[in-house]
C-alpha cells in the first residue's frame, strides 16, 4: 500500500473548528463518487485467475475512517513514529483497501499552525496509483473554505454485490485461461522485438549500457518494520537549480539530492560510494480514454543516480542522461509490455516469480540467480498549485510515503505544492535506524547542490522576453 499524510488548519473553516463528524461525512458522501472506496477483492478457488472487483456487500464506513491523538507533546519525532507505525501495518484484504486516519494532538510542529491535524490515506496499490489517488484528492477537497458541506444524503442507493459463487468464478477463470496461450504469444514477441531494437539503439549509440546495481545496505531481507522522516526546500528555488544543466528536470535535481544523502549517510556507516547506486521510478502509462478510470495504471524504469560522482554539477548531467536513456528504452519497448506479460502468465507463475523475488534477500543461491534490481525507488506527485480546503480547514503540509518492494527497503516520494518541495522517506528500520540523520544528509546534500549550481543556474536561466511599448 502506499500512504499520503496531510496536514490542515483548522482556523480557516467556519467558526474555526473542524469536528471528526464532518469528516466521516465526507467520506461517507465520498464513496458515491470515487467507486474504488467501495470495491473489495474477491479471489479466486485455486489461484485459478487474478482476483476480481466487486461492489462490497458489507461496506462499513466506520471501520475505514478512523480517529486517534498524539500523546503530548505532539511533536514531528512522534507523527513520524506514529506514521511509520500505521504505515507498517498491511490492510485487511476482506474490505476496500483503503484506511483513514484523522490524527490530532499536532501541537508542537515547528512551521505548522496549532490546532492543526493530520489525515493519513492507507491505499493498495492495486486499487490506485498516482493519478488516480490525485483525482481522489480533488473530489475530496473545495478551493473556497466557505463552500457550503456536502450533503451525506444521497437518494440513490448504493451498489452492493453479492459474492460471486464457487462455480461462477471457475468458469469466468477457465474463459480466461483459454486465451492466456496467445496473450503469452503475443506479450512474448513484443518483449522480443523491444529487446532487439534496444539492442540496435545501442549499437548505434543511442542509448548507453543499461545500469547495473550494485549492493548496498538497503538490499537485503525487508524487516516488518518502518521508519518515516521527511526534509522540505523551496520549490522555486530548486526548480531555478534545475536550469544548471541545459534541459534537466525537477526530478533529476531531485535524484541528485537524494544521491547526495546517501553519499553522505553510508559514508558514515563506512560503506562504500564507488559504485552508482540505482533507482527505479514509477512511469504512469494511462492512455487519454483511461484517464477516468480507477486502478494502477503505471509501468517503471531504472536510472543511474550517480552518487559515485561528488561534483554536484556533474552528478545532475550523468542524472539527466541517465534518466533521458531510461525513457527512450521505454519508448522502443512499450510502456505496457510488463503489465502484458504478467497477464499473459496468469497468477500461478506471477505470484511464483513474486515470491522469488521476496526471497532473494534472504537466499543467496537466489541472489545469485535473480538479476539485480534497484536500490531504492523515488517517485514525484505534484501536489495542489493553489491553497486547498477540506471542511473548510486549509492545506498546509504533506508527504507520501511508498510501499517497500521485495529486497529494496528504501522508498523517497517528493511532493510538491504551494511553494515547497517535500521528500517523504519510508525505509526498512533494521536498514535506517536512524532517520533523523537521513534526513540531516538530505539538508546538508541540498546546501552542497545549491552552491554548486547557483552560478551555473543563473547563467542558463531562460531569459524573460520584455514587453514591448504599444
Amino acid at each position: 500500500h502506499v500512504s499520503s499524510v496531510s496536514v490542515y488548519d483548522p482556523s480557516t473553516a467556519p467558526q474555526g473548528v473542524v469536528r471528526f463528524k464532518d469528516i466521516m461525512a465526507l467520506y461517507e458522501n465520498a464513496i458515491y463518487d470515487v467507486p474504488m472506496l467501495r470495491r473489495r477483492l474477491v479471489q479466486v478457488p485455486g489461484n485459478m485467475d487474478f482476483p476480481y472487483w466487486i461492489e462490497d456487500p458489507d461496506f462499513d464506513i466506520e471501520f475505514h475512517v478512523r480517529h486517534i491523538a498524539l500523546p503530548q507533546p505532539g511533536d514531528w519525532r512522534q507523527l513520524y513514529i506514529q506514521l511509520a507505525r500505521l504505515h507498517s501495518r498491511g490492510l485487511d484484504m476482506q474490505r476496500p483497501l483503503w484506511e483513514i486516519y484523522v490524527i490530532e494532538g499536532l501541537n508542537n510542529l515547528d512551521g505548522i499552525p496549532g490546532r492543526s491535524f493530520a489525515i493519513m490515506q492507507k491505499l493498495h496499490h492495486a486499487a490506485v496509483d498516482g493519478d488516480s489517488v490525485q483525482r481522489m484528492f480533488l473530489a475530496m477537497h473545495e478551493m473556497d473554505p466557505q463552500a457550503p458541506a456536502r450533503s451525506s444524503h444521497r437518494s440513490q442507493p448504493l451498489i452492493r454485490e453479492t459474492r460471486p459463487g464457487t462455480l461462477p468464478l471457475l468458469l469466468k477463470s477457465y474463459q480466461r485461461s483459454l486465451g492466456r496461450p496467445f496473450k503469452l504469444s503475443k506479450a512474448l514477441a513484443r518483449t522480443i522485438g523491444g529487446r532487439r531494437r534496444v539492442d540496435a539503439a545501442r549499437k548505434a549509440g543511442e542509448l548507453g549500457e543499461p545500469v547495473e546495481s550494485p549492493k548496498c545496505r538497503f538490499n537485503g531481507d525487508i524487516s516488518p518494520h518502518r521508519v518515516v522522516t521527511d526534509a522540505q526546500f523551496d520549490f522555486d528555488e530548486l526548480k531555478a537549480l534545475r536550469h544548471a544543466v541545459p534541459g534537466a528536470t525537477v526530478n533529476d535535481l531531485a535524484i541528485a539530492v537524494i544521491a547526495g544523502a546517501l553519499r553522505l549517510y553510508l559514508e558514515d556507516k563506512g560503506e562504500p560510494v564507488d559504485q552508482p547506486l540505482v533507482t527505479q521510478i514509477p512511469v504512469n502509462i494511462r492512455t487519454e480514454s483511461q484517464q477516468r478510470e480507477h486502478g494502477n495504471k503505471i509501468t517503471y524504469f531504472n536510472v543511474s543516480s550517480c552518487s559515485h560522482i561528488a561534483d554536484p554539477l556533474e552528478r545532475l548531467q550523468g542524472i539527466h542522461q541517465s534518466t533521458a536513456a531510461g525513457k527512450r528504452e521505454l519508448e522502443i519497448v512499450g510502456d505496457s509490455v510488463n503489465e502484458d506479460m504478467a497477464d499473459a502468465l496468469g497468477p500461478h507463475v506471477t505470484k511464483a516469480i513474486f515470491r522469488l523475488m521476496e526471497n532473494t534477500g534472504r537466499i543467496q543461491a537466489l541472489t545469485n540467480l535473480m538479476p539485480g534490481g534497484p536500490n531504492f525507488a523515488f517517485s514525484n506527485m505534484p501536489g495542489p498549485p493553489v491553497p486547498m480546503y477540506l471542511c473548510g480547514a486549509e492545506l498546509v503540509w504533506g508527504i507520501g510515503l511508498g510501499p517497500l518492494m521485495p529486497n529494496v527497503g528504501l522508498f523517497i516520494t517528493a511532493y510538491s505544492g504551494l511553494g515547497r518541495f517535500v521528500f517523504g522517506v519510508t525505509a526498512c528500520r533494521s536498514m535506517m535506524p536512524d532517520p533523523e540523520f537521513f534526513q540531516q544528509c538530505l539538508y546538508d546534500a541540498y546546501a552542497e547542490v545549491k552552491a554548486a549550481l547557483q552560478g551555473p543556474a543563473r547563467k542558463n536561466a531562460p531569459k524573460k522576453r520584455r514587453k514591448t511599448a504599444k
